[in-house]
């Protein structure tokens, strides 16, 4: 695809920025928020700051093409500064306020700076870089320079002897992706050619607004959201903050007609809206969701937006002129950009590289393809090089936007500079159209041993889908001692959704989920193990992932060396040590985990020290007798730290107990918590004695699923003789469909069904469709967050009863259809209550139903019941120093294994 490279007019930025402020003199240029109010620029006011600040930097002896640094916030000083830099001859090094000194002492001394403007806040620290301290100029952003500068009369000759279209302007830095970042050397040429190309599109006009939240010492935000609707003579808007009703209030207050961000960006306001939509009455979704799609197709089919009425409340609290958002520095997920088409907005999403000045391609209102960076933009030639069977190859790009260079690095220059093609090392395809699809980095591109090309940001998108995911980083592992070959992924989770879900079992809850998305994916593209960061992934500025840190992070986490000096610096002073239940508590929790390190407010439960929901039962018990107080199961269900633990208690002795001496003897068995229970309280909530009515439908459901099962599964029932007619005993089953509870009830004498509680999830029984069959079936819905006491004292009361309980104890759906680890609270229940356990082994309901499929199917079933077996029968070959509880699991959990291999060839029991 070629397009013809447009002719600059103005020689330089130096002629073009005095003929617009000129032209505009007196047009609102910029406008920035303070604490006293919107400060306005003018455009004239903005041409006199600039040649001040270029009479200074001449009066002090900065010559023609010399390098000055720009450390500053983003607002009109930064604009003044800049141009001030380039009337005075020199080249603007902008960098980020944000970054780490190392950085910017390392980008300062490559660049030889010879002046510097330097945030004001950042002046506290010692220079790191070789400046004498009269070239350093301090600037405060909200207000002005020094007032050294500001007093400074401006030279009657703004311009240098000689500026030529190809001199340099800017050398761009940036931390990026990869270790090494270089220079991006661009010229006036360069900068008036992409904006000229934006020019012929036709989007804007002086009569714009524009908001800047992007650092303007980026290359996309310079020139999309400075120089472009500076020459159109637009206005642009800048707010002191990103947080969003801020944001809002400015663009409405303002007149925004444009905004420009990052996918990042997009992501919070996508977030943002999804929750507020989701607190809509059901019905009233339905409806909304229904016209919303009709309006939609309206608007794909014939272009007529009637999502823009039918969400006017959203679309007023972004201002009532706002017109489209652009999206580029990064992906942005198609999902994301659907939704907002959705409710009526338009999102633009471009493509661009610093070397290009940076703008590539954009799609258009008119001609906008959501998952595409739209159509080279004029001027500017793109092509696919080498391109595979499916069209994709890396973008070359050629154009009077393709940079000079490589600052001082001519060989790395010669690598991406060939025939005047810049080659991007982005891979992507064009389709027949002329609109352009990214794939991915040739660099970030994971090469299998069986040279299968995969991309990380497909597969992270795919893992992204759970609710449960923020963030995940792909990586290929090279394997050690202990891992083979291949993908491995940080996962950072959405603690504030497991916080509304009352969840807490973080790891297992992602497992799930990451299994899940697994099944749907190739084998070659399925990650091999994760580890859970409690950190964000490190990211550049405009939201890439910094993927050469990915292994440094997954091997620290995975080896679980958590360094926390600065935790041990903070606590040591933390006043909640100083009261005598942050002292006890802190003591108790340090002997009962028997950590090998000191133990810190900041360890989470779960994911630093280990801490399941029958370890939480434990620590609540322990905690209760060592305070004399009761915990009640949602304060159980909040705590996620040792704070939120030690404040906790506080709080609940302070209510409870203000008075009490703590307990010095905190230990308890689980033998106590078991029989710790209210009779009256189990009564009301258990069906322990059914009516006739219950039975006679009871026993009218059961024959209706054995029939079920036995016309479309041909369902085979073994070792029925082996269960006693009389409990109490615990049927204990392996678990990998929703179907495996109703075999079970297929499969049970009439009369041991009638004795028999199943014990399951409640967000899966107390779902609308099943829970009025609860107390019919004997159903007994469990937390295992945030009421797993409640739990295990139903399922002991009931056997107390002499009643038989079903349980699984997997706790969840295998994904394979094998038999899992099994959770040790069977094994409490069986050693504590001295209960037989019967091993129970399913086989089919995988095929028929996996937990990865939405719609069962007919498969061939079979349910086998083993002989009853104690617990103390299996620790009779138990070691000295194992666990208990986890020996008679892992014990049951074999017994099921072999009873599911036996099943073959067994005759049915009549």
């Amino acid at each position: 695809m070629s397009v013809p490279i447009a002719m600059v007019q103005m020689k330089n930025l130096n002629e073009k920025f005095l003929q617009t402020c000129e032209r505009f003199c007196d047009r609102e240029a910029m406008r920035i928020k303070t604490m006293d109010g919107w400060k306005v620029c003018v455009y004239g006011e903005l041409r006199e700051q600039s040649r001040k600040i270029s009479s200074w930097l001449k009066g002090r002896g900065l010559k023609p093409r010399e390098t000055v640094g720009l450390i500053v916030d983003n607002g009109p000083l930064w604009a003044q500064i800049y141009f001030g830099i380039l009337l005075a001859g020199g080249v603007v090094v902008p960098l980020d306020p944000q970054a780490k000194e190392k950085d910017l002492s390392k980008f300062l001394a490559d660049a030889d700076v010879r002046f510097l403007f330097l945030e004001s806040r950042l002046a506290a620290v010692s220079y790191p870089w070789p400046l004498a301290k009269e070239k350093i100029v301090e600037v405060d952003s909200v207000q002005n320079i020094l007032s050294i500068v500001l007093s400074e009369r401006p030279m009657a000759d703004d311009r240098p002897l000689f500026i030529s279209p190809d001199d340099t302007v800017a050398v761009l830095y940036s931390s990026g992706t990869t270790a090494n970042p270089k220079g991006v050397e661009l010229t006036h040429k360069n900068f008036l050619a992409n904006v000229a190309s934006l020019e012929k599109l036709g989007l804007c006009s002086g009569d714009d607004v524009f908001i800047s939240v992007l650092p303007l010492f980026h290359s996309f935000a310079f020139t999309g959201t400075l120089l472009f609707p500076l020459f159109l003579g637009a206005k642009i808007v800048y707010p002191n903050t990103k947080k969003s009703q801020e944001l809002l209030e400015a663009m409405q207050g303002t007149g925004v007609t444009v905004m420009a961000g990052v996918p990042e960006l997009f992501k919070t306001i996508h977030k943002s809206i999804n929750e507020k939509l989701k607190n809509m009455p059901v019905g009233g979704r339905f409806v909304l969701g229904g016209l919303t799609t009709l309006a939609y197709g309206v608007r794909q089919g014939i272009g007529i937006n009637l999502n823009k009425i039918l969400y006017g409340s959203l679309q007023k609290r972004f201002g009532k002129k706002l017109r489209f958002f652009v999206s580029g520095g990064a992906k942005l997920d198609p999902k994301i950009a659907r939704d907002f088409e959705r409710w009526g907005f338009t999102v633009m999403e471009g493509y661009g590289l610093t070397e290009t000045s940076p703008i590539v391609s954009l799609n258009l209102p008119q001609a906008n393809k959501i998952g595409s960076v739209g159509k080279a933009v004029s001027g500017v030639e793109v092509r696919i090089l080498n391109p595979d069977a499916q069209g994709v190859g890396e973008i070359i790009i050629r154009g009077e936007n393709v940079m000079k260079g490589y600052y001082r690095k001519p060989e790395e220059t010669a690598q991406v500079i060939k025939d005047g093609w810049f080659y991007s090392g982005d891979l992507g395809f064009i389709d027949r159209d002329g609109f352009i699809s990214i794939s991915g980095r040739i660099k970030e591109v994971i090469v299998l041993s069986s040279g299968k090309n995969i991309f990380p940001e497909e597969i992270e998108d795919a893992y992204k889908q759970s609710m449960f995911v923020k963030e995940v980083g792909v990586f290929l592992s090279l394997g050690g001692e202990a891992e083979s070959l291949g993908l491995r992924a940080v996962i950072v989770p959405h603690f504030e959704e497991f916080q509304k879900k009352g969840i807490i079992n973080i790891y297992e809850k992602i497992k799930w989920d990451v299994e899940n998305i697994s099944k749907e994916l190739s084998s070659y593209k399925r990650i091999m193990g994760f580890v859970i960061s409690k950190e964000d992934l490190p990211i550049t500025r405009l939201g890439k992932i910094k993927r050469f840190q990915l292994e440094a992070i997954y091997n620290r986490e995975k080896t679980r060396n958590i360094t926390q000096n600065n935790a041990r610096e903070s606590q040591e002073h933390d006043p909640l040590l100083d009261s005598p239940v942050g002292k006890k508590v802190l003591d108790f929790l340090s002997t009962e985990l028997k950590l090998d390190r000191p133990l810190f407010l900041s360890d989470h439960l779960e994911l630093d020290l280990g801490i399941d929901s029958l370890a939480r039962v434990e620590l609540v018990a322990g905690l209760e007798r060592l305070c004399k107080v009761r915990i009640p199961d949602e304060v159980l269900a909040k705590v996620a730290t040792v704070r939120d633990i030690i404040e906790q208690m506080v709080n609940l002795l302070l209510e409870q107990t203000p008075q009490k001496e703590l307990e010095q003897s905190y230990r308890i068995s689980w033998q106590d918590i078991l029989r710790a229970v209210k009779p009256a309280e189990m009564f009301k909530d258990l069906n322990l004695q059914s009516g006739f009515g219950q039975r006679v439908l009871g026993m009218m459901a059961k024959g209706w699923i054995y029939l079920t099962f036995k016309i479309f599964c041909r369902l085979k029932v073994y070792g029925r003789d082996h269960l006693p007619l009389q409990g109490p005993y615990i049927l204990c089953c392996n678990h990998s469909s929703y179907l495996d509870a109703f075999v079970v009830i297929a499969g049970l004498p009439t009369k041991i069904f009638q004795q028999t509680h199943f014990i399951g999830l409640k967000e899966i029984f107390c779902h609308p469709s099943v829970r009025w069959s609860m107390k019919l079936a004997r159903l007994v819905p469990i937390d295992p967050t945030g009421e797993l006491t409640k739990a295990l004292q139903s399922a002991a009361f009931l056997l107390q009863n002499s009643k038989m309980i079903c349980i699984f104890p997997e706790g969840q759906r295998s994904i394979d259809g094998e038999i899992k680890k099994f959770k040790k609270g069977v094994g409490i229940l069986a050693q504590e209550l001295n209960v037989d356990l019967i091993p129970v082994a399913i086989e089919g309901t995988y095929r028929a139903w996996p937990r990865t499929v939405n719609w069962p199917k007919p498969y061939p079933i079979k349910v086998a019941f083993g002989r009853p077996i104690k617990a103390k029968e299996i620790l009779a070959s138990m070691k000295s120093g194992e666990d208990t509880y986890e020996f008679i699991a892992g014990a049951l959990r074999e017994k099921v294994i072999t009873l599911k291999k036996e099943t073959a060839g067994t005759v049915p029991t009549r």
